[in-house]
Parts: C-alpha cells; sequence; structure tokens
C-alpha cells in the first residue's frame, strides 16, 4: 500500500510540475511530445521488468521511477494527441473523431492481448524475454516515429518556419507542408540563438536605440550575449510573431511581404494558429 501511495504520488507531482514547465510547448511541438510519450512509457516498461531483479532500495526507486515515467507519458501523450486531433479533423469533426480513435485504440488492445496470450507460452527463460522485450520495443518506437514524421501540419513552429524561409532564401519557393514534413526533424534540430522573452524586461534591457529601430514594427528584437531575444508588443498577432522570427534571422528587408504571406497561405500554411511561442506569452506596450 505504501509502495502504491508513493508511486502515485510521486507520478502525480512530476505531472503537475511538467505541465507548468512544458504546458505551453506542447502543441508548438506535438509531434515531438507525441513520440517522447512513446519513449517514455517504454522506458517505464523496461524499468517494470527490470525491477524484480534489483535488491530492495534500488526496486521501490526503479518503481517510482516507473510510475514517473507513466504519469509524464500521459501528459506528454494526451495533450499532443488533442493537438494532433484538432488537425485531422479538417471538417470540425472533432467528436466523431476522437470517438473512432478510441474505439480503434480498444480493438488494438483486444488483439494485443490475444496475441501476447499466445506469444508468452513460447517465451520462457530470461534471455528470451529481454531479447524479445527489446525487439519489439524497438519496432514500436520505429513504426511510432515513422506515424509521427508521415503528419503534415499546417501550423508554423519555429522549425518549419526555418525551413520554409531558408528554402525561399535559396530558390525563391515557398515549400507546402508535406514537403516541410520530409525535412523536419522529430527529435532535435540545429535551432538558431534565437527566442522569444519569457519574462518582462528589466531596467535598461532594451535601449532607446532599440525603441527608434523598431518603433514601427509589432516586436522589438535584443542582442545579447547568448543570442537574440524578442519582445512582442501588445496586440501582437501571429503574422507578427513570425515576421519577427525571420528579422532575428537577419531576413526580414529581403523576405517579408505581402507576397510572401500570399504564398503561404496559397501553399496550404495556417497563418492564424500561433505555434511560435513555446512559453508563457509575454506582451509590452511602449508609451
Amino acid at each position: 500500500m505504501l509502495l502504491t501511495v508513493l508511486q502515485e504520488s510521486t507520478g502525480r507531482l512530476a505531472t503537475i510540475l511538467f505541465a507548468h514547465r512544458l504546458g505551453r510547448a506542447i502543441e508548438p511541438e506535438c509531434k515531438f511530445y507525441r513520440f517522447l510519450a512513446d519513449i517514455l512509457n517504454d522506458s517505464a516498461m523496461f524499468l517494470d521488468v527490470l525491477s524484480p531483479a534489483l535488491p530492495g532500495p534500488a526496486k521501490v526507486l526503479a518503481l517510482c521511477m516507473s510510475g514517473v515515467l507513466r504519469a509524464l507519458c500521459g501528459v506528454s501523450g494526451g495533450s499532443a494527441k488533442a493537438s494532433l486531433s484538432a488537425h485531422f479533423a479538417r471538417s470540425g469533426n472533432l467528436a466523431e473523431l476522437n470517438a473512432k480513435d478510441g474505439s480503434q485504440e480498444t480493438v488494438i488492445s483486444l488483439l494485443g492481448m490475444l496475441v501476447g496470450s499466445v506469444f508468452v507460452r513460447f517465451v520462457e527463460s530470461r534471455l528470451a524475454v529481454w531479447l524479445w522485450t527489446a525487439t519489439l520495443v524497438g519496432l514500436h518506437l520505429w513504426t511510432n516515429y515513422q506515424a509521427v514524421r508521415s503528419v503534415q501540419m499546417r501550423t508554423l513552429n519555429k522549425q518549419r518556419a526555418t525551413i520554409i524561409i531558408t528554402e525561399f532564401l535559396r530558390s525563391g519557393i515557398v515549400l507546402r507542408p508535406d514537403q516541410v514534413a520530409a525535412k523536419e526533424r522529430i527529435l532535435r534540430w540545429k535551432a538558431p540563438n534565437i527566442d522569444y522573452a519569457r519574462r518582462h524586461p528589466a531596467v535598461g534591457e532594451i535601449t532607446t536605440t532599440d525603441l527608434l529601430n523598431f518603433q514601427h514594427t509589432q516586436y522589438i528584437i535584443v542582442n545579447e550575449t547568448t543570442g537574440q531575444k524578442i519582445y512582442l508588443k501588445q496586440g501582437a498577432t501571429t503574422v507578427d510573431a513570425l515576421e519577427a522570427w525571420i528579422a532575428a534571422l537577419g531576413r526580414v528587408r529581403s523576405v517579408v511581404n505581402e507576397d510572401l504571406w500570399k504564398a503561404m497561405a496559397s501553399a496550404g500554411w495556417d497563418l492564424e494558429t500561433g505555434a511560435m511561442e513555446t512559453s508563457p506569452a509575454v506582451r509590452i506596450l511602449i508609451e
């Protein structure tokens, strides 16, 4: 009973901290967090399989860690799934999509239990258990990785915007969502040293020169030792946030114009849904 209470408590605390720290980033990076949920879940399963071979204190630690990983999997996977469901519900049929998705998962679970009940009778030795566990987990992660890569998101996050602008500067062509999905990295990508502000500026952080240079825009870009920080002004739209990112890349004068936005909309990109900011939104008011 005490072990169950400890597992539940650590798992719920981890859920609260995860949602507090990374909740805003899940929707813009839903493909990453959906695949991360699979990694967390499979890691928890490995700890469950390993725990019988561990001594008392280590076993408790492994089981608690397993509970934490499963709790994080629930938050990451559930939140990312909500964003992906909204992406697939193009006709506004979100309720129907979720209902059918739940039915599909039920059928797969039933088939999995049936096949597993037959399969487990032929796996008896400890070595065989570990080999088949590693094989099936590897297959599970590979298939889910391919599934996540195949999703063609229409919203623009930092990586997709950077891919589009880089290709546009090179060839003058605005890539479609399917073309960007083929280039997009899921686990990690080489991000530029640019980020949106996570707090309001300190006294003197924004200079008079900054105010004059960006007086006609809905953003201010401040150069720091660690990179560039973007402050969005009150009333900034999703297009303003995207324009600020392009400007921080050093491409604003040669790229940003009305024709670019029209070309991106024609290519199938959603310019109304904000997916650039991955931290709590900070807005400043210039008087």
